[in-house]
């Protein structure tokens, strides 16, 4: 289980054609899933797994006013469900990791499709 939050604020600033205030908006993500993996099955140090992730978001939306004109995204917090599949590498302090992943909402089709992710990890 994880729970992440994050925050984005932006300063206001004016050009020329409009002006656009100050915005903050936060995010609190809920995971929940469960990894399987192998380790050392090829060679030493590497790892092969499968992930089952079932996620939740609850983001805030106040709008952004660009000129006196209040622009408010959609925002979904409908629950999805993430299945990945990928492998790790690791050499000292460096990890190599790929993964290769498919969402899919568990209402409606806000939050389907697919990834594929490649990270370089450098522990110091």
């Amino acid at each position: 289980a994880q729970i992440i939050y994050q925050q984005q604020r932006y300063d206001a600033f004016n050009d020329s054609i409009s002006s656009i205030e100050g915005y903050t908006a936060s995010n609190v993500r809920i995971r929940t899933g469960v990894k399987i993996g192998q380790k050392d099955l090829l060679f030493k140090g590497s790892e092969f797994f499968t992930q089952l992730d079932v996620l939740q978001d609850n983001s805030s939306n106040d709008g952004l006013s660009i000129s006196q004109e209040t622009i408010s995204a959609k925002v979904d917090n409908k629950p999805w469900s993430k299945v990945a599949i990928g492998a790790a590498y690791q050499i000292g302090l460096a990890q190599l990791k790929a993964q290769l992943a498919y969402e899919k909402s568990l209402s409606g089709n806000a939050k389907n499709g697919s990834s594929f992710n490649i990270a370089f990890n450098l522990k110091f």
